[in-house]
């Protein structure tokens, strides 16, 4: 999953990172077609935190199903 933290709800995920990055792209365009491009945040210069998060367990995915399932 990556996730853009100043564009909230922009999020992508994928198996894999590279994946995860190729399906950005269309959640960007998704998200400026829904927000607009005057929402966008200023362009910075310098460094970006990236946080890996290590995958999901078998368990965190099968609690996660069965909360879906009992909705």
């Amino acid at each position: 999953m990556i996730e853009l933290m100043e564009l909230d709800g922009c999020v992508s995920f994928g198996d894999t990172l590279k994946e995860a990055k190729a399906d950005l792209s269309e959640a960007l365009t998704l998200w400026i077609q829904y927000h607009g491009e005057q929402q966008l945040p200023e362009i910075r210069d310098g460094a970006h935190i990236i946080y890996l998060d290590a995958p999901m367990e078998i368990r965190e995915f099968q609690y996660i199903n069965s909360e879906l399932e009992n909705m």
